[in-house]
């Protein structure tokens, strides 16, 4: 028998757009509670999300169109890709998202370039979650290849200063021509 999986979203904080008025911003502060930050750090492959909160301001922008702009700031333990320790990276970034009614404005031969605007996200449903963009912000800033320190780096590289033995001396050997 496969294991379950679960597929997010697991912080969500909807808001209906009829709610959110044309130039006023409305602003929404959300936090993640215990069990949505267990779930948050399955879903990111992390040890865990010890913190979770953001603050998004959203407005319509034009008869169709919404835009969200947002903060957030979270503290996530992850495992060091070198020593295996734990590492406890503090994460704060800000984000802009915009939204559309209007499903038309995006076809499907649109092309997007790495320097391109993203086109707006399509509201289904008359409501737009805004724990799950901030979930997919926090998940592009965890850092892919956490370090407990700097050094780290240079913690394996060949021993050079003794006369021990080690798994690349002979390749050390053979790149300087010995």
């Amino acid at each position: 028998m496969m294991a379950q999986v679960n597929i997010g979203p697991e912080f969500i904080r909807l808001v209906k757009i009829t709610d959110i008025e044309q130039l006023v911003p409305r602003v929404v502060d959300i936090e993640a509670n215990e069990s949505e930050r267990v779930l948050l750090s399955e879903r990111f492959s992390v040890l865990s999300v010890n913190d979770f909160t953001a603050q998004i301001e959203i407005k319509k922008s034009s008869p169709y169109e919404y835009i969200a702009k947002g903060s957030l700031k979270a503290e996530v333990t992850q495992t060091c890709v070198v020593t295996l320790e734990k590492v406890v990276n503090h994460i704060s970034t800000q984000f802009v998202q915009k939204y559309s009614t209007d499903e038309k404005i995006i076809s499907d031969d649109l092309v997007i370039g790495p320097e391109d605007e993203q086109p707006p996200e399509i509201i289904g449903g008359g409501t737009i979650d805004l724990g799950e963009l901030a979930s997919e912000y926090l998940l592009l800033s965890i850092d892919p290849y956490p370090r407990l320190n700097e050094e780290d780096d240079n913690s394996y590289e060949l021993n050079t200063k003794t006369n021990e033995e080690n798994p690349f001396s002979s390749l050390k050997e053979l790149l300087d021509g010995n």
